[in-house]
């Protein structure tokens, strides 16, 4: 073998393609019963639809990704309240604002948001809107998440207009069996405890439910990665090689794109490129 890949999320996959691209011989090895990592599509007897039990939506249009996905559909439709107000027109305005968030200078986001700066020109309903979207999208607490590190990913999400949000109807498990099909003689924080009213009033509705905890996982400890504030440079760290080894995977991306797929998928092929250079 040229190289070993150990794991095969999307990351490892893309790594082991792309090193057999080049001619390269690739093994991959797997601790589970399954390819993909936490892109995990379940299909339980008796639901009309494949649940993600990970990973669920494209997010933009990356070029990556979306050779993977072809069967991605855009979901539209509007944006409510918690009391199902329709409130599109504050969505509109808030994600315009949020590109002049106050990031020249590293510090929190809950105190960029606090900034008088911000609160000039943002209104009480916006600010509000702001900050749920900016922890519930990233999963990520506000009085601990790097501003530089969101404000960074904002743009990157613009340039592959990431507000085009689509989802897989056959399931995203698609996307990691697509790599697959090009790898040969391979095998394969703190918590977020917040519940808003209306979301436990629709559970407590709900037939059947199902319920994922990635940071239980013994194999992954947890779900995608947010940047604390003045850690960037630890996602260079992550990527950096040591010795023999190259390292992938959504959390080593350093342009943006940590915590999505395509992201995952970007490190993969840069780990595969690294140690296709050195030989």
């Amino acid at each position: 073998m040229d190289a070993i890949v150990i794991g095969a999320g999307v990351a490892g996959l893309a790594a082991a393609r792309e090193l057999q691209l080049g001619g390269r011989d690739a093994i991959v090895l797997e601790a589970r019963d399954r390819i993909g990592g936490r892109v995990h599509t379940l299909r339980p007897r008796g639901w009309p639809v494949p649940v993600e039990a990970g990973a669920e939506f494209v997010h933009g249009r990356s070029k990556v990704l979306l050779p993977l996905a072809r069967e991605a559909r855009e979901v539209r439709g509007g944006h409510y309240s918690g009391a199902l107000e329709r409130q599109d027109d504050l969505w509109a305005s808030v994600m315009e604002k949020l590109e002049t968030l106050p990031s020249a200078r590293e510090r929190t986001v809950a105190e960029a948001l606090r900034s008088l700066r911000w609160r000039l020109r943002t209104t009480p309903d916006e600010r509000r809107l702001a900050a749920d979207f900016l922890e519930g999208f990233n999963a990520a607490r506000l009085d601990r998440a790097s501003v530089k590190a969101i404000a960074q990913q904002l743009r990157a999400s613009a340039e592959i207009e990431g507000d085009r949000i689509a989802r897989i109807p056959r399931g995203y498990d698609v996307v990691p069996a697509r790599e697959a099909r090009e790898v040969r003689g391979g095998h394969y924080s703190g918590a977020l405890e917040r519940q808003d009213d209306l979301w436990a009033s629709v559970m407590e509705k709900l037939v059947r439910a199902l319920a994922f905890d990635w940071q239980e996982d013994e194999l992954s400890r947890g779900a995608y990665s947010w940047v604390p504030v003045r850690s960037m440079k630890a996602q260079r760290a992550l990527a950096k090689r040591v010795g023999p080894l190259h390292f992938a995977g959504e959390a080593t991306d350093f342009a943006g794109a940590c915590g999505t797929v395509h992201g995952a998928i970007a490190t993969g092929i840069r780990a595969a490129r690294e140690v296709a250079a050195r030989r």
